[in-house]
């Protein structure tokens, strides 16, 4: 794709508002306890509404209603978890859906946007809700250290032998300690951040910064920064294409690994620029944690709505 930037993307609602908006047959959100979650699920008109509970978050399942389904397993792996989903919700793309990514764990939502892709939905609402700040400010932990580095299942096109012309992504966040070990397994690679700027609240680039100078002895000194809004995914997107088309090492077999440890809005970008790129050496990786912290953030901003097309 040329230009991501044509996708359209509008302020839904903004943290004042209580007025339901919307119109959709089904709305798709994973459960956790932030404002942020919460807030737009019943803010959203949908005639269906699911909840997805992640066990990852160790969270008390919320009560259905006779147009709120909850959806529980126990299931981690996040292919497992959508087949054992979509057999009991089959999602048909003649429905007009919304998904809100704002609770998704990085690789659920990953893989999940793939999924619709596959089941030819041609247009598909994504919305996201900023927070007004996180719970701990630069100190706010996201998730427990990661036992394992794996691609995303579906998002390796082809794997070459490593080299010196690899090339590693970030997305980078508050996850220091997630860049820092993906970092330390790559060491070969040529290393770029995209960093969240504008970010969602002021002082939370200052905030992401001090943390991502905890992960500066695995990064190495050459890292080479970018920037993309914290808040939209097409911006995130088209910056990835910059990076890749600038740096992109002609008749040699190289990889590109992408790793988006940054906010879910900057995930989807990552994503939407694998499934729309016929790259054979582009993967996604991803540091997994056995249990990420459910409640990280206070109140609920701007909620922020993108249309995607496939």
């Amino acid at each position: 794709m040329e230009d991501y930037t044509i996708f359209y993307k509008e302020v839904l609602f903004d943290k004042d508002s209580n007025d339901s908006c919307g119109d959709y047959d089904l709305l798709i959100s994973a459960y956790n306890g932030s404002d942020r979650v919460i807030e737009p699920f019943h803010l959203v008109n949908a005639k269906e509404k699911h909840w997805l509970v992640l066990p990852q978050y160790d969270e008390e399942a919320p009560a259905s209603s006779p147009n709120i389904e909850v959806f529980t397993s126990d299931i981690i792996d996040e292919v497992e978890y959508f087949k054992e989903y979509l057999n009991k919700f089959p999602l048909h793309n003649d429905k007009r859906i919304c998904v809100d990514i704002s609770g998704f764990l990085r690789p659920h939502l990953i893989f999940f946007v793939k999924l619709l892709k596959i089941r030819k939905f041609k247009n598909i609402d994504f919305i996201y809700s900023e927070p007004v700040y996180y719970s701990k400010h630069e100190k706010t932990q996201f998730s427990k250290l990661p036992n394992e580095i794996k691609q995303v299942p579906g998002f390796c096109n082809r794997n070459y032998p490593p080299s010196n012309n690899d090339i590693l992504i970030f997305g980078a966040g508050y996850d220091d300690m997630l860049i820092a070990k993906v970092a330390s397994d790559k060491k070969h690679c040529k290393k770029f951040q995209i960093i969240g700027f504008p970010s969602l609240q002021i002082d939370m680039y200052q905030e992401s910064m001090l943390r991502l100078e905890n992960a500066k002895e695995d990064l190495g000194d050459n890292v080479i920064n970018f920037f993309a809004p914290a808040n939209d995914p097409f911006v995130t997107a088209q910056t990835l294409k910059e990076i890749v088309d600038k740096y992109n090492w002609s008749n040699m077999d190289y990889n590109i690994y992408l790793c988006p440890v940054s906010t879910k809005a900057q995930v989807l970008g990552f994503t939407l620029f694998f499934l729309n790129e016929e790259m054979d050496n582009l993967s996604i990786i991803f540091p997994y944690s056995e249990k990420y912290s459910s409640k990280t953030s206070e109140g609920r901003d701007r909620t922020w709505l993108y249309t995607v097309e496939f």
